[in-house]
């Protein structure tokens, strides 16, 4: 069932998103998501590291681990990986934004 619209004025651009969120899960469009956080931190590496970006790509994320305090496995699955259940997806954005904060 539909639930009643929401007055617009109370929306804030967070619940916004987190709309768009659970929306996309439901569709299966997790990987899309995902795949958009990727090419955000890509290009935030391209900006602030820039260097790096012309490494090895295991070499890169080695030292995007080491920057992060993550594990390069735990970074080779968020940059590589194809997470499986709701709490893989967790764990792969959890990282992504960690890794992001440390450049």
């Amino acid at each position: 069932p539909l639930l009643p619209a929401r007055d617009a004025a109370r929306r804030s651009w967070l619940e916004h998103l987190e709309a768009a969120g659970r929306f996309h899960w439901r569709q299966d469009r997790g990987a899309a998501l995902l795949a958009g956080l990727r090419d955000e931190l890509a290009r935030e590496q391209l900006r602030k590291r820039a260097a790096w970006s012309r490494l090895p790509e295991r070499e890169r994320m080695e030292r995007l681990a080491q920057a992060s305090g993550l594990s390069l496995e735990q970074v080779a699955h968020a940059l590589l990986g194809a997470p499986s259940g709701a709490r893989g997806f967790v764990a792969a954005v959890r990282a992504l934004e960690r890794v992001r904060a440390a450049l």
